[in-house]
């Protein structure tokens, strides 16, 4: 069986469909769209790379935390006050101070790297310290908790209230600072910015030439 022709157009040279003028235009929007692609992703991977090899070399700060349930014989608003007094209470020169005492950092800083929520919105209390040093952090914890349960044990008996440890004070696995996927990110969200920046002053520029 004889092969098809093959037709005129696909013989011909690109050269020869384009010409030599319209061939070196369509070359030109390429390397241009390069250039431009070049200018838009260059910044994101520097920024991220650097953020990522920055991150190496901060000092790690730790974290131990621990998590309470708390309960309370009441509902609606009620329940929402106490908790939010609870937070309060743990920051609390109540809590702070005795604890400052013991350990010889000042509730200053203690504040600074006390932090206290409510995953989820839920009863359930998180204590979390941080600091350069894993024991220090583990210490602090232990200590903010038990100061913490001395000074409501009695108004959860006069609010008919009461707490319970569900996670015992514990180092976590992962440092809490700094986190390099979280820079890495970070860094290339700033390499977007500094790319459609840049982008933007190349048009501007090309404009008013």
């Amino acid at each position: 069986m004889n092969s098809p022709q093959t037709g005129p157009e696909m013989t011909v040279p690109l050269t020869q469909k384009l010409g030599p003028v319209a061939l070196s235009a369509r070359i030109d929007e390429i390397r241009a769209a390069i250039r431009w692609l070049a200018l838009l992703i260059l910044p994101i991977i520097v920024s991220a790379i650097s953020a990522l090899v920055i991150s190496q070399f901060i000092p790690p700060i730790y974290g131990a935390r621990t998590d309470l349930i708390l309960h309370l014989q009441q509902s609606g608003d009620a329940v929402e006050r106490y908790l939010a007094n609870q937070a309060v209470i743990i920051k609390s020169p109540a809590v702070l101070d005795p604890v400052s005492e013991k350990t010889g950092i000042t509730p200053e800083q203690i504040d600074k790297r006390l932090s206290v929520e409510f995953p989820k919105s839920g009863s359930v209390m998180r204590i979390q310290y941080a600091n350069q040093s894993r024991e220090v952090a583990l210490d602090l914890t232990r200590k903010i908790l038990a100061q913490y349960e001395l000074v409501i044990s009695q108004s959860e008996i006069d609010e008919n209230a009461s707490h319970q440890v569900i996670s015992p004070p514990a180092l976590l696995e992962k440092p809490v600072r700094p986190q390099p996927l979280q820079m890495t990110a970070i860094g290339g969200a700033v390499g977007l910015v500094i790319s459609l920046i840049a982008l933007a002053l190349v048009r501007t520029l090309r404009t008013e030439l």
